[in-house]
C-alpha cells in the first residue's frame, strides 16, 4: 500500500536548554511553559487537518509536545517510537556552544550545529540517518491519511536531506512544521 496522506513533521516545543543554547541530544528537560504554549498553538492549527495518527520520539520534550497536540485535536494516543529520537550527542549533550568550543576547539560545525559531521563519542551521521529514515519509511507504510510525527531538529534535517534536498542545513524552529506529501517522484515539502 502506498501512503496517500500528508506527514506533518513537527519539532518539539521549546525547553529551558533550547533557550540557554545547551545541546540536548538524548538528554535534557521536558517543555517549559513557553514550549507547552507553542504546542497548544500548533494543535489549534492542526485541528482541521483530519489527523489519523500521532507518532512521537520517546524523549520527554517530544513526547510531551505530542501529548498536548493529541489532547487538543481528538485525543489520539501518541505512538512512541524510540527510532525518532534526536541524534545521540554523547559527551556533547548538556554543553553550551562555548563549552563545546573550549573543550573541543577543532570540532567541525555546520551553522552552529554538528550537522552531518562525525565526532568521537557521537552517533555516526550515517547510522543516525539510517535509523531515522527506516522509522519514517515504517510510518509511511503503516499509516493512512494525515499523520503528525513529533521529533527533533536533527531528525527533520536528516529526513529533508534524505528525501528532498541533500543540501538542507537548517534547524526547524521549535514547534515548526514541515509537511511531506508523497508523489510519483518521491516527496514534496512544504513549510507551514
Amino acid at each position: 500500500m502506498s501512503f496517500t496522506g500528508n506527514i506533518f513533521l513537527v519539532r518539539h516545543g521549546v525547553t529551558d536548554w533550547n533557550q540557554q543554547g545547551i545541546w540536548q541530544g538524548w538528554k535534557g528537560p521536558g517543555l517549559n511553559m513557553e514550549g507547552r504554549h507553542q504546542a497548544e498553538l500548533l494543535a489549534r492549527k492542526l485541528e482541521g487537518a483530519n489527523i489519523s495518527a500521532i507518532y512521537s520520539s520517546d524523549l520527554p520534550r517530544a513526547h510531551e509536545t505530542a501529548a498536548i497536540i493529541s489532547a487538543k485535536i481528538g485525543n489520539l494516543n501518541p505512538i512512541t517510537m524510540p527510532c525518532l529520537r534526536e541524534r545521540d550527542l554523547g559527551q556533547l549533550s548538556g554543553k553550551s556552544m562555548k563549552e563545546i568550543y573550549e573543550v573541543y576547539p577543532n570540532i567541525a560545525m555546520e551553522r552552529e550545529t554538528l550537522g552531518s559531521n562525525d565526532y568521537m563519542g557521537v552517533e555516526k551521521w550515517a547510522d543516525f540517518t539510517k535509523r531515522v529514515s527506516h522509522c519514517f519509511q515504517a510510518i509511511s507504510r503503516e499509516s493512512e491519511g494525515n499523520v503528525v510525527v513529533v521529533t527533533h531538529g536533527g531528525c527533520i534535517m536528516s529526513l529533508v536531506r534524505s528525501y528532498v534536498d541533500p543540501s538542507f542545513d537548517q534547524i526547524v524552529d521549535n514547534c515548526g512544521v514541515l509537511k511531506f506529501r508523497q508523489n510519483s517522484h518521491g516527496y514534496q515539502l512544504e513549510r507551514l
